[in-house]
């Protein structure tokens, strides 16, 4: 063999296995082009309308709205919901006769489905009520009273107070006596 033949062998193994040439065969284009058809746009999204669920009030939505799971008690055959009221006890509020744990916890999801579409409160409740009237101050926006910046002098007398006077015919009371002189102490033998 010849130089160039050879050394234009090699040049062809070496591009042959560096895979520069991987294919014999001559790339040419299509006889006829493929076309290219785009699939029409899908069609519009209907507008999904989130509608507010229905309240019904019933008689226990109150308590049941407030209640944790440990608050809806099954005893004694009955069902109960404890709240806590306005003085801070706990009290007990009967639901219903039987095992109606179940249903007052469905109940409670609903209100509190509802309550998220009422700004936290069922919809029965006052969103804002007026803080109750102290007895030391005017209610707010009012001036005080003039008769209260007026001099002593000025104001009217008010009547003084009278002890209470018994009927008659019955003894008036006598002052009561301490504990000592009712009950005298007696030396331990």
């Amino acid at each position: 063999m010849n130089g160039k033949t050879l050394a234009l062998s090699a040049l062809a193994s070496t591009l042959l296995l560096s895979g520069c040439i991987s294919d014999t065969r001559v790339a040419a284009s299509p006889a006829r082009p493929n076309a290219v058809v785009a699939a029409p746009p899908p069609p519009p999204r209907q507008a999904v309308v989130v509608a507010e669920p229905v309240y019904v009030p019933e008689p226990h939505d109150a308590y049941i709205s407030v209640a944790l799971d440990s608050d809806i008690v099954f005893a004694g055959g009955n069902t109960y919901i404890w709240y806590l009221g306005h003085d801070g006890r706990r009290y007990r509020h009967f639901y219903g006769h039987g095992d109606l744990r179940g249903e007052v916890m469905h109940r409670r999801a609903n209100l509190r489905l509802v309550m998220t579409h009422h700004d936290g409160h069922l919809p029965m409740q006052k969103v804002q009520m007026a803080p109750p009237p102290t007895r030391h101050a005017p209610p707010a926006g009012q001036p005080h009273p003039p008769e209260k910046h007026q001099p002593p002098q000025a104001r009217p007398q008010q009547q003084a107070h009278q002890p209470h006077q018994p009927p008659s015919g019955k003894p008036a009371p006598t002052a009561n006596r301490t504990a000592d002189e009712n009950h005298p102490v007696q030396p331990h033998s």
